[in-house]
């Protein structure tokens, strides 16, 4: 189930470590309980936080600014239905989406471009990565398009 936190959780926290190469700090993931962005917590059924992600609002157009699944729960389809539900959100906002993803990471290329994003661009040496810098991609979505 998918619903709104209101409210930092050291949860958000283990799950970023866990899931991402540099992930963010945990003021990071406190700073998004302010006014232009958005939480959304994936529960299992015994009401754990397995995933989430965070959007920041602009006008009329949404950036997904992080995306995380526990790595015990990778794999079950939580990711496409945290994007499914951040495409619906958008929809009824009549809003754009935006979001930048490591160019290395393939399986989030993957799941971006099976929802029906579009390449937008590309950020040279954007990402910070062991040893260097690593470029971002940047994706679109729009409904209807």
């Amino acid at each position: 189930m998918i619903k709104p936190l209101t409210c930092y959780q050291p949860e958000l926290f283990t799950i970023e470590q866990l899931s991402h190469v540099h992930p963010w700090t945990e003021s990071m993931l406190r700073d998004s309980f302010t006014e232009n962005y958005e939480v959304y917590g994936w529960f299992d059924g015994e009401e754990c936080l397995r995933g989430f992600y965070i959007l920041q609002r602009v006008h009329d157009e949404i950036t997904l600014m992080d995306i995380a699944v526990h790595p015990d729960a990778q794999g079950q389809g939580i990711g496409g239905r945290l994007i499914q539900h951040l495409q619906t959100l958008a929809s009824n906002r009549q809003a754009i989406l935006w979001l930048e993803v490591r160019a290395s990471n393939q399986t989030a290329l993957g799941l971006y471009a099976r929802s029906g994003f579009t390449i937008a661009g590309r950020r040279k040496n954007y990402y910070p990565l062991n040893g260097g810098r690593e470029d971002a991609i940047l994706m679109n979505w729009q409904s209807g398009a």
